[in-house]
């Protein structure tokens, strides 16, 4: 009996927002473990148990940050009294600018529950920050609340956000699994078959984190910037729709050679309709994922931050494709 991943039972819990995301989720998780594709699975696990270490969280998981402190005139405390960010050293403003929701899908859905449950509750989520990062916010401290018999001393700190962030993230993963899961099931048809899928797995493993890097992952700005160590692209894709010098000029600029300049040259020729469409053809996804390939693996001229996703954002900008939000 063949060994399928069946696309459209994941796609039907999906587009049912009544049900929970933990079977889609581990679905996917099946399958990534199945076709050996790391990033895919990686994703799947965060969404399951939570943000944690290293993993880098979506845009679609923060949300402005209200910093409040605790304060001690002598013996008598202030509780809860806010800190503008722009008060902090400038080096330490970006560090609390932003909350960050790391939680788990499941924890997030049962809070969600809770939250509908309770007759009182808190707009506000917060996170108690630790007692060595209190220091941070004592001068802001010291110039706005002043006493004329002692000096302001902080001994609490929190970062808070409105609590209406969970149905946000929420939202937002179970509609970009369900964009993700549906151009999948374009690229490979809706019910895969393993073996066959495993038979070019490096291959169809790029398209898919191509993908992924388009739906789930896009911040949809157009702005490129790598925060690895060893990063040194930062720019700003500006390709007008069609533009052909421009798109060249670019991907010159990104060190990628003659031969693959030249071949995009004639696929973009060959896959026009893809203006009308708003999709990507095949050649196109086929040629990002061979190009963000040698750049992983240091070959040629092009620069090793050159990634699928930025290959993508140019060429939609090329093909007037509009970003994914």
């Amino acid at each position: 009996m063949a060994d399928n991943f069946i696309l459209e039972e994941v796609i039907a819990e999906l587009v049912d927002g009544s049900k929970s995301l933990l079977s889609p989720l581990m679905r996917l998780q099946y399958f990534a473990k199945r076709t050996g594709n790391k990033e895919l699975l990686e994703y799947v696990l965060a969404e399951l148990n939570g943000y944690k270490g290293q993993i880098e969280i979506p845009e679609y998981r923060t949300s402005g940050a209200i910093i409040q402190v605790d304060i001690q005139f002598g013996e008598v405390k202030h509780l809860n009294l806010e800190i503008p960010v722009e008060m902090l050293p400038e080096q330490n403003r970006d560090a609390f600018r932003k909350f960050y929701l790391t939680e788990s899908v499941p924890v997030l859905e049962q809070m969600i529950i809770e939250k509908d449950d309770a007759k009182n509750y808190s707009h506000y989520l917060v996170l108690n920050l630790p007692l060595p990062k209190v220091h941070l916010f004592q001068n802001a401290a010291e110039k706005l609340y002043q006493n004329p018999y002692y000096k302001a001393g902080v001994i609490g700190a929190r970062l808070l956000t409105n609590r209406n962030i969970i149905p946000r993230v929420l939202t937002a993963v179970r509609s970009r699994l369900l964009d993700f899961c549906m151009e999948v099931g374009e690229a490979f048809g809706y019910n895969i078959e393993i073996e066959s899928f495993n038979k070019s797995q490096s291959l169809n493993n790029e398209k898919i984190i191509h993908l992924m890097s388009t739906v789930i992952n896009t911040h949809g700005d157009g702005n490129v910037v790598n925060t690895g160590e060893n990063a040194n692209i930062n720019a700003t894709i500006t390709i007008s729709k069609g533009n052909k010098e421009q798109l060249t000029k670019k991907l010159q600029e990104l060190g990628i050679d003659t031969a693959d300049i030249e071949e995009i040259s004639e696929i973009i020729e060959e896959e026009a309709d893809s203006k009308e469409s708003k999709k990507l053809g095949n050649k196109t996804i086929d040629w990002i994922t061979k190009v963000s390939g040698k750049a992983l693996k240091g070959i040629g001229s092009i620069a090793k931050e050159v990634t699928s996703s930025m290959l993508a954002q140019i060429l939609m900008q090329y093909f007037g494709i509009p970003p994914i939000s």
